[in-house]
């Protein structure tokens, strides 16, 4: 469920401006996986999956991909839970290097945006 607060993915309430390609390379990246296994994953290239993931940072005004991926996960247009970690959860999530870097900014992220909010 997408949070109630101004989302930079979504133009009108309740629109993502992403595309589902986007959201599926987003969530892939959250997961840790790099661009050429994404679309190995996905059967695309690894550019394809390059320029899914720019765009979609484009889109969200983050200055780079971490950003992009803790405000996706942070509005709700993807989850880490669920998402194929075989319901591993938040606390084994933070065993992986690349996850426990995206939520730790994801969480970063949302200190300052309380702070400054």
């Amino acid at each position: 469920m997408r949070n109630e607060h101004a989302c930079k993915f979504c133009a009108n309430a309740g629109e993502c401006q992403l595309g589902s390609r986007e959201k599926e390379v987003l969530s892939w990246a959250a997961k840790g996986k790099t661009a050429e296994e994404t679309g190995t994953i996905l059967g695309i290239s690894r550019r394809t999956v390059e320029w899914h993931i720019q765009s979609a940072r484009i889109k969200s005004g983050a200055a780079n991909v971490v950003q992009a991926i803790a405000m996706a996960i942070r509005c709700g247009v993807i989850e880490l839970i669920g998402m194929g970690m075989g319901g591993v959860g938040i606390t084994a999530a933070f065993q992986s290097p690349p996850l426990r870097k995206i939520m730790m900014n994801a969480i970063m992220f949302t200190i300052t945006r309380t702070i400054i909010s």
